[in-house]
């Protein structure tokens, strides 16, 4: 029986197959739930979102149609961290329901105001190159034109979502534990990742992992172990 759901959002350019091969660090006492966006994965042949809002609003939906009956988190990497702040906020004041924990990676909290490059905007060869200074796509891919032909509308068009999305603080702190997770190496100043606890009342943890933006990728058992003690506190949280 499970006692806790984990909803799992994605990076730009991702899909919910990117949570998989978590599921291995993954206590069976918890619901792994990687939820999909349209134009993604399973829903690759959906038309993008128009704004962050149409985003957020589909991701909510999925949510409470999955069920949260049960104590519940969301995590989210980069695009996806936003997304998982956001719709916690949404989740709360349209639908009184208060996840307990909000683990958010490789993010910057979402008042920094220095200014987010415009990937979107950039011609192909600019795109590319910026896609590699972030790592976590194989060299390989990046010569591969029928891999390219297919990811990089994706991506683009995830970059094109985030440039909808207008940062509105909050009129009190989420009830809600955050656990902020980032790589040494990651183009992070230190006020915006301790910005994130600006919007919670409860406890909010910084957890450090070597690497840059897609430490995620090594380091993704140990941060289920970590996922583990976190909803299974009093539990028995040796992985399977």
């Amino acid at each position: 029986m499970c006692k806790a759901k984990v909803f799992c959002l994605p990076f730009a350019g991702g899909s919910a197959s990117v949570y998989m091969k978590w599921r291995s660090a993954i206590h069976p006492m918890i619901e792994w739930v990687p939820l999909e966006l349209a134009g993604h994965g399973v829903r690759l042949h959906e038309p993008h979102y128009e704004t962050f809002e149409d985003c957020l609003e589909d991701v909510h939906q999925q949510i409470l149609h999955h069920g949260v009956n049960t104590p519940y988190a969301l995590y989210g990497h980069s695009m996806g961290a936003s997304i998982s702040f956001e719709v916690t906020r949404k989740l709360i004041e349209e639908s009184n329901s208060v996840p307990t924990h909000l683990f958010l990676s490789g993010r910057r909290s979402p008042q920094s105001v220095r200014p987010h490059k415009q990937m979107h905007l950039l011609p192909e060869n600019e795109f590319i190159q910026e896609l590699r200074k972030l790592g976590g796509t194989p060299e390989e891919m990046f010569t591969d034109p029928h891999f390219l032909e297919m990811f990089l509308p994706i991506i683009r068009a995830d970059y094109r979502l985030l440039s909808t999305y207008t940062f509105r603080p909050p009129h009190k702190a989420l009830d809600v534990e955050f656990i902020i997770l980032n790589g040494k190496t990651d183009d992070l100043y230190p006020q915006e990742i301790t910005g994130w606890q600006a919007f919670t009342s409860q406890k909010c943890e910084f957890l450090f992992f070597e690497g840059g933006h897609f430490f995620i990728n090594k380091y993704y058992q140990d941060i289920g172990a970590y996922v583990n003690s976190v909803m299974l506190a009093g539990e028995i949280t040796e992985a399977k």
